[in-house]
């Protein structure tokens, strides 16, 4: 275990994968020949083209042809369903005893993690698919308010630090630009819906994510307290927060069509002359202006950090699970080689293992390892030089954004990072985003609640509340939206709509939830 050779005789091992638009081919890539010649395993690729549900029904028909694969890879939990294809139907094997056995280096991390090891388990506490970890420092932190500080200095303002001054500060702008949007948002944009970041200095707000399938945070408004499971939606400081964007919106400082526009209709609307946008609700501003040909425009945009509510709170959410991406890695009942391949997965459980994997195999041209004085991107010292840069053009030297992808906090900020970059340029975005997040958001992070992570029901489980889930999720985000532009009335429906959640079973939903929530992480 842990050395290589994997196997003293070659041996081959037929792999499943959806095929990636950044790789030209995988047979003759260079890092698949220097893995196949470091662990004498053959990789035979079966490659299927298409979108995420092409994927999932071509996984359903293989799985019900019995013509299996050795192993999946880098498939998802949307599309190879541990539950289903391992707990009910046992077409993958339990790898909860591989991972003691075979695989030291992911054990380690394991060890290390237990809400990882938790994530993880199906819905019998056993484990049949491998993650991939991507611990984005900002990532975690993601629903950031932009403020034009140009408009600030012109309106002779400092960033606003309160619900209060926030109100006064669009105020202010629309009086001086009439003409201006004061505060937008869009549909499709990470984290760029105008309320999550605002409804947090009344209430504690996840936010919504309905897909469990990505292997992210399962959100849907749902929290926990103290490991038990409830909802803010319907609240009173959830109403209050309501309240307060009802009077923003009432009052012109809401852009109104932030409710239906797209993150492209609103790129173009910031880079309009003159910059006409005060307020930018988002993950990361590069997502909407051009660092490179707007550069000018991107350095007037930084972001606030978390306002203090009428009651004195001041919080943001911090998606601790949102690192783990589920089914990466399974291997099949088919299996001849079951422990090889559990080696060969563990290999990309380490720096060089995931480096050579996501950059380029070892080297001047790839990545090097740092040198004494070398400092990360926290500061600290650094693990390795990267000289390949990223891109999205299809390439035949690494596997990047594929296969398992293992970054944790320590690759992710360990990369050699200049401390002295201008942040505000394109090439300090990064170094821009942890500083940012890590002063102006960490500090906020709620001490009290905790966003779901991605919770395993059994069929029966699913079944019973799929229709629930799906309904109440809509009828909230509806509810919302009119709330906020004054279709439904806060004195008027608040009690109805209280009630068509109740009637709907919105407990029932979290009572569903609690359950799977207690068998994963009981011991966590």
């Amino acid at each position: 275990v842990g050395q290589y050779p994997i196997s003293n005789q070659k041996i081959t091992i037929k792999v499943f994968a959806p095929q990636s638009s950044q790789i030209s081919d995988l047979t003759t890539n260079e890092f698949t020949k220097a893995l196949e010649q470091k662990t004498n395993i053959h990789i035979e690729w079966q490659l299927a083209p298409g979108d995420s549900d092409s994927i999932k029904q071509k996984i359903g028909l293989i799985l019900s042809a019995g013509t299996l694969p050795d192993v999946f890879l880098h498939c998802g939990r949307g599309a190879l369903n541990d539950s289903k294809y391992g707990v009910e139907q046992n077409q993958l094997i339990d790898l909860t005893d591989k991972i003691n056995t075979e695989m030291p280096n992911l054990k380690k991390f394991l060890d290390s993690k237990p809400s990882v090891m938790g994530s993880i388990k199906a819905t019998d506490g056993k484990i049949y698919g491998l993650p991939g970890y991507n611990e984005c420092y900002h990532c975690s932190c993601p629903q950031k308010m932009w403020i034009n500080t140009m408009w600030l200095d012109k309106l002779g303002l400092k960033a606003p630090t309160s619900t209060d001054e926030f109100y006064n500060d669009l105020k202010a702008f629309k009086k001086l630009n009439p003409n201006g949007v004061a505060l937008v948002g869009d549909t499709d944009g990470w984290e760029s819906n105008i309320d999550t970041f605002i409804m947090n200095s009344f209430i504690f707000d996840s936010g919504t994510e309905l897909d469990s399938g990505t292997g992210k945070a399962e959100r849907m408004y749902l929290n926990t307290n103290d490991k038990k499971i409830n909802t803010s939606v319907n609240q009173q400081g959830y109403k209050d927060g309501l309240t307060y964007l009802n009077k923003l919106y009432k009052e012109g400082l809401i852009y109104s069509s932030s409710f239906t526009q797209k993150e492209s209709q609103m790129k173009e609307l910031i880079a309009s002359k003159g910059e006409p946008v005060f307020c930018v609700a988002g993950g990361a501003s590069v997502n909407w202006i051009d660092s490179t040909s707007n550069a000018k425009l991107y350095s007037h945009y930084q972001p606030i950090a978390p306002l203090k509510g009428p009651t004195g709170l001041q919080q943001t959410t911090y998606l601790k699970y949102d690192a783990i991406v589920q089914m990466q890695f399974a291997v099949s009942k088919s299996c001849k080689n079951v422990d090889a391949a559990c080696r060969l997965a563990d290999y990309f459980y380490t720096l060089e293992g995931n480096n050579n994997e996501q950059i380029g195999i070892k080297g001047s041209s790839n990545w090097t390892d740092a040198q004494s004085g070398d400092l990360g991107l926290d500061g600290n010292a650094a693990n390795y030089r990267r000289v390949r840069a990223y891109s999205n053009e299809a390439q035949n030297v690494n596997w990047q954004d594929f296969g398992i992808v293992f970054e944790p906090a320590t690759t992710r900020l360990g990369e050699k990072t200049d401390q002295n970059v201008d942040l505000w340029s394109t090439s300090g975005l990064e170094k821009m985003l942890f500083t940012e997040t890590e002063k102006k958001y960490t500090p906020y992070i709620s001490k009290t609640y905790e966003v779901l992570p991605v919770l395993k029901l059994t069929s029966d489980e699913s079944t019973q509340i799929q229709t629930n889930t799906v309904e109440i999720d809509k009828y909230i985000s509806e509810s919302r939206t009119r709330f906020i532009m004054g279709d439904m009335s806060l004195d008027k429906d608040w009690a109805a709509y209280v009630k068509s959640l109740d009637n709907m079973g919105i407990q029932k939903l979290i009572q569903a939830y609690q359950k799977a929530y207690d068998r994963q992480f009981k011991n966590s």
